[in-house]
């Protein structure tokens, strides 16, 4: 049976209201670690974080993107499946090797715990956001909002549990709580979903991969061109600041996750409504639609960015603890970034929906340079300011280059 198609605005709401439990629970985690370790360790997680973030952006590229956009064309009866049983073969040969890398950097520098929980977090998070994908992209929203809802009850335990006896965390430590957290919420998204790991031929794998493998190839490589030049400011803060630096600018980015935490929530629903869009209507509908999304986004994300600087006197003295005062220009610096972003991630959506996974590689990479560049030059002359300024630049061309390709879509389909 072929799953109803849930309206727009009901798909939005559970979307929100989906990453909202996990999302809002991460950033209590988060801030909760802000207080309770040194700068130098929530530097270091926040160094490895980002790394998580480069990892999964393979996953997401190859396996979460292509799924997507792919979905309706090759309909919902095998394939979804088939993505699975593929991605879980690449995953299990991905996780032995994980633990080779553990066991050599345990031998040579100590530090195999954390390297491994690093791997294990980011094979788990792609595991929970395919599931999470497939449930909004059948119409079972719920069972995305219960993988959120796992994800969040694990972390708001461990930090009840922390706090009753006021144990000491380290970075690694804390990455193994989020890498088992995490693997808990994969769990309970596999037991839910349906799917099947025994079920699919080494034919249809081979298939399966031969097809994702088209727009994935690209996809791939523009995840993670991408996922260096988000964190270009974390690479060239930590080499030429330090942990403590690193700490700094991710304590005040801290502050506007709410408007970046729901870009990866409507990203589950916006993107297979463009892909269906496209597919159903032409370039002209898409056209409008990411017209209308991203100005109702951006005018969600500029009124946010607006009350949080108009509040932050009075916010800074109670969420902000005494080793990162005096944070108001980096947080301003932030939301700028979060308004663009936010633009750009709608026409981003809008490029993925054509499939243009080949030209958004080359942009990318060009991109990427700049970024790496201007990191490190505005690094050096204006500190921490500087390396979320190169961000800002980025992002401005970013979605400029993505505008052109989707008006140039429109002209050439007429």
């Amino acid at each position: 049976m072929i799953p109803r198609v849930p309206s727009a605005s009901g798909a939005i709401s559970a979307a929100v209201v989906s990453q909202a439990t996990g999302s809002l629970v991460s950033f209590v985690f988060t801030f909760q670690l802000l207080h309770i370790l040194t700068p130098r360790e929530f530097g270091l997680f926040g160094m490895g974080f980002a790394l998580v973030m480069i990892i999964t952006g393979f996953w997401q590229g190859f396996f979460i993107t292509q799924y997507i956009v792919l979905a309706p064309k090759e309909g919902p009866a095998k394939f979804p499946g088939q993505v699975y049983a593929t991605m879980s073969l690449v995953s299990l040969a991905t996780l032995a090797a994980f633990v080779a890398i553990a066991a050599v950097l345990q031998s040579f520098l100590g530090l195999g715990l954390m390297a491994l929980a690093i791997g294990v977090s980011a094979i788990a998070f792609s595991y929970k956001e395919f599931h999470i994908r497939h449930a909004f992209s059948t119409g079972r929203g719920k069972q995305a909002m219960l993988i959120n809802a796992v994800m969040g009850a694990g972390l708001l335990g461990f930090m009840a549990f922390q706090a009753m006896i006021d144990a000491e965390i380290t970075a690694d430590l804390a990455f193994v709580v989020f890498a088992a957290i995490t693997g808990l919420a994969a769990i309970v998204g596999h037991s839910v979903s349906g799917l099947t790991l025994f079920s699919q031929t080494r034919g249809d794998i081979i298939e399966t991969f031969r097809k994702l493998s088209v727009g994935g190839k690209w996809a791939v490589a523009t995840n993670l061109i991408a996922s260096f030049r988000n964190n270009a400011h974390i690479i060239f803060l930590a080499g030429l600041l330090g942990p403590v630096a690193v700490a700094q600018v991710n304590a005040a980015r801290l502050f506007v996750s709410p408007p970046l935490l729901l870009i990866a929530a409507l990203a589950n629903v916006i993107l297979p409504d463009f892909a269906r869009k496209l597919h159903d209507a032409g370039p002209a509908e898409l056209l409008r639609s990411i017209g209308k999304t991203g100005t109702a986004l951006f005018a969600v994300v500029v009124t946010y960015a607006g009350a949080l600087v108009l509040a932050w006197p009075y916010l800074e003295p109670v969420l902000v603890g005494e080793q990162y005062q005096g944070l108001l220009p980096l947080v301003a610096t932030w939301c700028v970034f979060a308004a663009i972003l936010m633009i750009r991630s709608v026409l981003e959506w809008g490029v993925q929906a054509q499939r243009r996974f080949a030209f958004m590689t080359k942009v990318s990479m060009g991109l990427t340079l700049l970024t790496l560049l201007t990191a490190w030059q505005l690094t050096v002359a204006l500190g921490p300011i500087g390396a979320v300024a190169a961000l800002i630049l980025t992002e401005l061309v970013m979605a400029g280059a993505w505008w052109l390709k989707t008006k140039s879509t429109l002209v050439s389909s007429t």
